[in-house]
């Protein structure tokens, strides 16, 4: 007898993604015995993606269109293609809410109404924003996309959400307020089965180095990585040291020349503070967040923070704005958020680490903390049986 199938799709898929999002059809195609496949558009970005990896089919369909997510013209024949496959699909995996996803949704449930429809959610995306206020032409534009995303969630038989705070708005909102089964809060995980294939020792706080980390897109808009620049200004970094970690702006801004100009006015800072670049190679950054003590996080905004999930994960102090998962994680580890675009508060924060006024050791110990809390395979669990 044949497994039953899972299809997870997405408008592209590429090496970032990857890291990402693998592991969730991955983890429910293990604990459900099922085969899975992924299904998305075939680009330069693809191309060297294996056919097999970790059992997994890879499937990239060649069509014409826009490279756009969540547009008709970037997904148009994942439409047609859903509708001639459907029967042979347990389980569809559509990310966010989008139209595409809707309408993809509405396809699969009309051409095999007994298969598992699943939107797996990033954040408050389209949906939460049209609760804020707007124009009045833009509120009842909203109004009948509203109709159409409740439409969406009728349609979905699983629905889940990375963040507890969106967790509970969805969940007092129409139709999921009558129906609130189909709605998980599942975070991003941490891929145990591959960690454990580094062979990384993991260092308990004693013995962790004396090192500071900030690991992002450096210079974009987002990630506001001269408030840590600003900060490290008003501090006396003693024995400890700051590294960067992560590609530096070039789109945005020419981020380069404000770094180098930044320490030509701060030369002091020179030899304790380090631009390493982009490293995209997991064990690698890893072995980072396992040697450092302290995890910065000054971001204005984020869906998730899988950064923050991995600085927990290694048992990292957190000092980071109020995003993504900053507030949940903290409270299940160490650290605390600060005021966004307070570089006086976050300078504050640090020179008591490092003058032991804050006491991480202490800390750690005195408080049970289950880092593989929150390992895919526990998270996807969450989700029950696809069957």
């Amino acid at each position: 007898m044949s497994k039953k199938s899972i299809v997870y799709n997405f408008s592209h898929y590429d090496k970032v993604e990857l890291l990402k999002t693998f592991p969730l059809p991955y983890y429910i195609g293990k604990q459900n015995n099922m085969s899975v496949a992924i299904v998305y558009r075939a680009d330069e970005k693809s191309k060297d993606l294996a056919e097999y990896y970790r059992g997994v089919h890879f499937c990239p369909l060649k069509f014409w269109g826009i490279r756009k997510t969540g547009s008709l013209i970037g997904e148009w024949y994942f439409l047609w293609f859903f509708y001639m496959h459907a029967h042979e699909i347990d389980v569809l995996i559509r990310p966010h809410f989008s139209y595409l996803t809707i309408i993809i949704g509405w396809i699969y449930k009309l051409r095999n109404p007994k298969g598992i429809f699943y939107i797996f959610s990033d954040g408050y995306g389209l949906w939460a924003a049209l609760f804020r206020k707007k124009t009045l032409l833009v509120n009842i534009k909203n109004f009948f996309i509203k109709k159409i995303l409740y439409k969406a969630c009728n349609i979905a038989d699983k629905i889940s959400v990375e963040l507890v705070d969106i967790y509970n708005f969805y969940k007092i909102q129409e139709p999921l307020s009558v129906n609130q089964n189909k709605l998980i809060h599942m975070r991003l995980g941490i891929d145990e089965e591959i960690l454990n294939t580094y062979d990384i020792k993991e260092y308990p706080i004693n013995q962790k180095e004396k090192l500071i980390i900030s690991v992002g897109r450096h210079g974009s808009k987002q990630k506001n990585t001269e408030l840590f620049l600003d900060a490290l200004k008003k501090i006396d970094l003693k024995d400890y040291s700051v590294v960067f970690i992560g590609p530096v702006e070039k789109e945005e801004c020419d981020f380069q020349s404000y770094i180098d100009t930044y320490f030509v006015e701060n030369r002091e800072l020179k030899e304790k503070v380090h631009f390493i670049g982009a490293v995209y190679d997991k064990k690698e950054l890893y072995s980072w967040f396992n040697r450092s003590k302290i995890f910065v996080h000054t971001a204005i905004y984020e869906s998730y923070g899988i950064v923050i999930g991995e600085a927990f994960r290694f048992n990292n102090y957190i000092l980071s704005t109020d995003v993504g998962c900053a507030k949940e994680l903290i409270s299940m580890g160490m650290g605390e958020l600060y005021p966004m675009n307070d570089a006086r508060i976050l300078a504050f924060r640090l020179q008591q680490i490092i003058d032991g006024e804050i006491d991480i050791q202490s800390i750690y110990e005195s408080k049970p903390i289950d880092n593989k809390i929150i390992s895919w395979e526990n998270e996807v669990r969450k989700l029950g049986r696809f069957k």
